[in-house]
């Protein structure tokens, strides 16, 4: 199994460029709804999980800790950047939007951390 170098202290440097991937579909795809008149609430907690996911895979691909680390910081991260960017354009959403968006975060950079750990995994077994 390779061991990865874990840094002792990771700054802000790494998890907000992923805050704004793990942002990303969800901005895209209300510029495409809105350009179609519909509303992009059914479709949030998708979108967060996916953007969560890529943005978890490339945060710790690039730091190397744990799935739950990487998780929760960016989880949190990504939640914050998305409550500011509502705030500033005006489309902030009730509590259970809000709700949603937090747990979609969290549980998507969990699981493309995951997904980075589960594949080095692989990579060590193959010969």
């Amino acid at each position: 199994m390779a061991k990865t170098t874990i840094p002792r202290r990771v700054s802000l440097r790494i998890y907000i460029p992923g805050a704004f991937v793990a942002n990303a579909p969800i901005y895209l795809t209300n510029l495409i709804l809105d350009w179609m008149h519909l509303d992009i609430s059914p479709l949030l907690g998708f979108l967060d999980i996916i953007g969560g996911s890529i943005s978890g895979y490339l945060v710790a691909r690039k730091i190397g800790m744990g799935p739950k680390v990487v998780g929760m910081r960016l989880g949190l991260t990504s939640y914050l950047l998305f409550a500011v960017l509502q705030t500033i354009s005006g489309t902030r959403q009730e509590i259970l939007m809000d709700i949603l968006a937090l747990l979609g975060f969290i549980s998507g950079a969990m699981l493309g951390a995951r997904y980075w750990e589960k594949s080095l995994e692989d990579m060590d077994r193959e010969p």
